[in-house]
């Protein structure tokens, strides 16, 4: 993030400097990649409507805001990942945590969607009254500790939450968990301190998906041995963009070749 946009995060409004009830056309649950595309394309098309975005964390980005783990990094080519209106030009194929949530504050940046996101807005309930043909939806921000009540009201909703508990990550039932004795880390609610933690020991994880696939080559530059447990075989193809790369520019590609994004 650059000092611009840090200055501009610390300018935006969270709370008790609006009124408790406000009026818009459209209201986008979530600052993610969905919320942020969403208000990107409203503004482009329909301008002449009224909208806000509410974010219950304290930044943008969503999911990689949240995910700290190591090697964390998108699942899908940025090049299909990416938003028609601004097309990923590196030639990293998949980017990671950092390069995404850098894409996503230079999307907000050159959109001027700052102005439109609250921060710290949790949307507690939504109903739509018939009578008033709108949708009332109950928001609970958070400033100092404590917790403050308002109403938004407005023609639309769209929902960008994605699909994560960002509170509480999936944690299956396994039997006799409680007796090992070593430490549980999840990956969606790693810290700093967990890098050091792993640093020569004994990891095991379990599941084979994104996640455990970004996480595993990253572990095992620490770890004294990695294990990874799997109910279904995962298979993997090398890294296309380091193949494309040796005869052609990818920058090139990309910008001449619309189906190669």
């Amino acid at each position: 993030m650059t000092t611009n946009q840090r200055t501009e995060m610390q300018q935006l409004r969270t709370e008790d400097d609006t009124d408790k009830n406000e009026h818009f056309d459209v209201v986008i649950v979530g600052a993610g990649f969905s919320g942020i595309g969403a208000a990107c394309y409203l503004k482009k098309m329909a301008p002449e409507l009224t909208f806000v975005v509410v974010e219950m964390r304290a930044n943008i980005g969503g999911t990689w805001d949240l995910f700290k783990y190591p090697g964390v990094r998108t699942d899908s080519d940025m090049w299909t990942y990416a938003y028609e209106f601004k097309p990923w030009l590196s030639s990293n194929q998949f980017a990671s945590g950092d390069e995404l949530m850098q894409y996503l504050n230079d999307v907000v940046s050159e959109n001027n969607l700052r102005k439109h996101i609250r921060f710290s807005h949790s949307v507690q309930r939504a109903n739509f009254s018939t009578k008033e043909n709108e949708w009332e939806m109950q928001i609970v921000t958070k400033r100092h500790g404590k917790e403050h009540r308002r109403q938004l009201h407005s023609r639309f909703i769209i929902f960008g939450t994605g699909y994560f508990d960002y509170e509480n990550g999936y944690t299956p039932d396994i039997a006799g968990i409680a007796e090992f004795n070593g430490k549980i880390i999840h990956p969606q609610h790693w810290t700093a301190n967990d890098d050091d933690s792993i640093h020569g020991k004994d990891v095991t994880v379990i599941g084979s998906g994104a996640t455990a696939i970004t996480l595993i080559p990253e572990l095992a530059k620490s770890a004294k041995h990695v294990i990874m447990l799997q109910r279904s075989p995962t298979y993997i193809s090398g890294d296309r963009h380091r193949v494309l790369s040796h005869w052609a520019p990818t920058q090139w590609l990309m910008s001449y070749l619309p189906g190669f994004r």
